[in-house]
């Protein structure tokens, strides 16, 4: 092979080329194997080549992404929240199934009166032995039993009921969306973690080359084959290096807790998760689409939520008709002064509110407008979820493009940063190239993951747009 000096850069002296060469012998293999480990892939996004399987103890401690959202589902407060509307709403639906029944009251009462109540009478020219009749007792009680049925209520109860009907679809309905939902966001935290992990470990492997590095500057400036700026250079590098690990180790920590909290444990528990496999989703992006408006819960929601609006103003509507009812009742009052004492009866009845200010009718009014609100909010979510649809199915091809750039890309890198370090160590190059070399290789195992846990996301936030993260 052979190597050009840089213009400006004054060719290597036999002294230089030999002491570069024992430099390489000794140590330049050894350091370049330390500073620079084996490169995996994340496991099932490399491509062909399967992964070395973890031992069986270390395999079954990882956590996978069904767990965590079987975990998740389980312990989220704001799910469980929506849970309890569910059972709220079914409260309210039996209350009004129950109108259908009949009421039975029951009124009962004891009273004490200073004195006995009475007639006083008289009549002219007429003795009588005496002028006072009491009609009641100075104590006595009394109770009453009625029963109202009603028969014909002009709809009242039949749309109510199917109103609150559509209010338990739709409790049920925002319970599978915010599962959908939920799953997003556990599986955008897990992913954070793997990406983190990776983020370390890169940073981890940039520190160690730089190291190397360091050493090999140090080494040849004590030898005055290398200028002190090459040795500064290749320090403050490292103080870099080291201050970026500094922190991908905090974003680390940061998205574990975040991660725990989502699952209800304590921010500090330890997170051993397993790396998720690549998926792929079937159809183009008109069908999917499709699919996405056929099975978006939110989507159902709003239209079960229109048609009860749209019951309830039928129900209102119906108070100022005719309502048509059955009656029973009974009554008995103590009273030693009357026969009897027990009277039951029966009947039938109408109540017609021939005016109440319009207030049922502006009533009805207003859910009718809820309706028609809900309606464009509707035609605003559709869009919406085919934006998401769209940026997601994207998004996938636009990640298996650049993960088939970035599989050839990093070991370019890394034979680049090889070749500059051999033409470093014997005297033909400068530090310079290293650390290009070394930061180029750095950004280039980036993009590899970060084009990796994207093509991942992509993929889960596709299957959220359509509604299939829910069971």
């Amino acid at each position: 092979m052979h190597y050009h000096a840089r213009v400006g850069w004054p060719m290597a002296n036999p002294r230089s080329i030999g002491l570069g060469i024992l430099l390489l012998v000794l140590g330049g293999t050894a350091q370049i194997v330390q500073s620079d480990p084996p490169v995996r892939d994340p496991p099932s996004l490399a491509g062909p080549e399967a992964p070395p399987e973890a031992p069986p103890d270390v395999a079954a401690a990882e956590e996978t992404l069904d767990q965590a959202w079987t975990v998740a589902l389980a312990v989220d407060q704001r799910l469980e929240a929506r849970r309890w509307e569910v059972s709220s709403a079914g409260e309210l639906l039996q209350s009004a199934r129950a109108q259908r029944w009949p009421t039975v009251a029951l009124e009962g009462s004891y009273v004490v009166r200073s004195d006995e109540p009475a007639f006083r009478l008289g009549f002219p020219g007429v003795p009588l032995p005496t002028n006072v009749f009491p009609y009641a007792q100075n104590e006595n009680f009394a109770f009453r039993t009625k029963i109202d049925l009603p028969l014909y209520t002009s709809g009242r109860i039949a749309y109510g009921i199917a109103a609150a009907e559509d209010d338990v679809s739709s409790t049920e309905l925002e319970v599978k969306g915010s599962t959908n939902d939920l799953k997003l966001r556990v599986a955008e935290e897990y992913v954070d973690v793997l990406r983190a992990q990776r983020d370390l470990e890169v940073a981890e492997s940039n520190v160690r080359s730089l190291e190397s590095h360091a050493r090999d500057a140090e080494l040849l400036f004590q030898h005055e084959q290398v200028p002190r700026n090459d040795l500064l250079a290749a320090q403050v590098a490292l103080s870099n290096a080291r201050q970026r690990a500094i922190q991908a180790a905090n974003r680390l920590d940061v998205s574990r807790a975040a991660y725990n909290r989502h699952l209800g444990r304590p921010l500090t528990s330890p997170v051993r998760i397993a790396e998720l496999p690549r998926e792929t989703v079937e159809g183009d992006v008109e069908g999917l689409t499709a699919r996405a408006l056929g099975q978006r819960p939110e989507i159902a929601r709003l239209v079960v939520q229109v048609r009860a609006l749209q019951n309830q103003a039928v129900s209102l509507r119906a108070r100022d008709r005719p309502q048509f009812g059955l009656w029973g009742q009974y009554a008995f009052e103590e009273n030693r002064f009357a026969t009897p004492q027990g009277i039951a009866s029966v009947g039938a009845g109408v109540t017609y509110d021939v005016f109440d200010g319009g207030r049922n009718r502006h009533q009805a009014a207003a859910l009718s407008q809820r309706a028609e609100a809900l309606l464009r909010l509707r035609a605003d979510l559709e869009s919406m979820i085919a934006l998401e649809v769209r940026r997601a199915w994207l998004d996938i091809q636009e990640t298996r493009r650049r993960l088939d750039v970035t599989s050839e890309a990093i070991r370019r890198a890394e034979e680049n940063l090889r070749v500059a370090r051999q033409r470093y160590l014997a005297g033909m190059g400068i530090s310079t190239e290293v650390l290009d070399a070394e930061a180029l290789r750095t950004q280039t195992r980036q993009n590899r993951d970060n084009a990796a846990y994207d093509a991942v996301l992509a993929v889960l936030r596709l299957r959220h747009a359509l509604g299939e993260l829910a069971p």
